[in-house]
């Protein structure tokens, strides 16, 4: 049976829609730290985003509030890998739907945002992507933990320690400080490291013979021109049904 998305409430309707907004926004900002956007591993997070983006999009209505800042940061993100043609496109439809709800003469700051871009993307043109089948793109293909995870190790890439520290089951955090993170971690990648890149290599799920709370493993690889590490971790929930890391291990074997 098919489900009817546009009978949902909104309240319901955005609920779901921030989800998928949120990741997108967060592959972006994971693109952002690479100097070129359009360099394969970055590259493969934008076109991710902008999917998420597109079922975001799918799960609202165009007259929703916040569909216009949706459209529009679908566009920046079309723009970010040279998709200018589809960019443009996605502007002119921005523009329509904002004189349909508020008028020619009175476009809201989105909408006048998209009019700028529109004479700026004039005769543009989309630049060639690589096929899909040569990007590294993954959407739900590994468990939820594996995600948060990742999240985890950027904190620790970004140098935000004190994230990072508290993403540590207390029981890891009783065996380690928020200085010796920083020590451990700096370590291994260098106090001047940039440009880093983490890629789950392979994880494993618990099984009946695992503690009750044990989610699984983790092994991501620490990466950048002059670097190849390693980070492994073991995953729990805790009593609120969130993540935490125990057991966390830097370097590879």
């Amino acid at each position: 049976m098919d489900i009817d998305l546009s009978r949902l409430p909104y309240k319901h309707r955005f609920a779901a829609a921030s989800l998928l907004m949120s990741r997108a926004n967060r592959l972006l900002d994971h693109a952002a730290e690479n100097s070129d956007p359009k360099s394969g591993k970055a590259l493969s997070k934008v076109l991710e985003a902008i999917a998420f983006y597109d079922i975001a999009l799918s799960v609202m209505k165009r007259h929703d509030p916040n569909y216009q800042t949706l459209l529009n940061w679908k566009c920046q993100a079309l723009i970010s890998i040279g998709q200018l043609e589809d960019a443009r496109m996605w502007y002119e439809e921005l523009v329509v739907i904002a004189r349909e709800s508020e008028g020619h003469s009175h476009l809201g700051a989105t909408a006048q945002l998209a009019t700028e871009w529109l004479a700026r993307l004039s005769g543009g043109t989309n630049s060639p992507l690589p096929t899909p089948s040569s990007l590294e793109t993954k959407m739900f293909d590994d468990p939820p933990f594996c995600d948060w995870a990742e999240q985890f190790c950027y904190l620790l890439c970004n140098r935000k320690y004190r994230d990072a520290y508290r993403c540590l089951s207390a029981e890891s955090a009783s065996l380690t400080s928020q200085a010796k993170l920083k020590e451990d971690w700096e370590a291994m990648v260098g106090k001047n490291g940039k440009d880093l890149q983490v890629n789950l290599e392979t994880y494993k799920v618990a099984d009946a013979t695992d503690d009750v709370d044990r989610l699984g493993w983790c092994y991501f690889s620490v990466s950048n021109d002059e670097l190849n590490e390693a980070i492994s971790m073991d995953i729990y929930r805790t009593l609120s049904n969130s993540y935490e890391v125990r057991r966390l291990e830097f370097g590879r074997p």
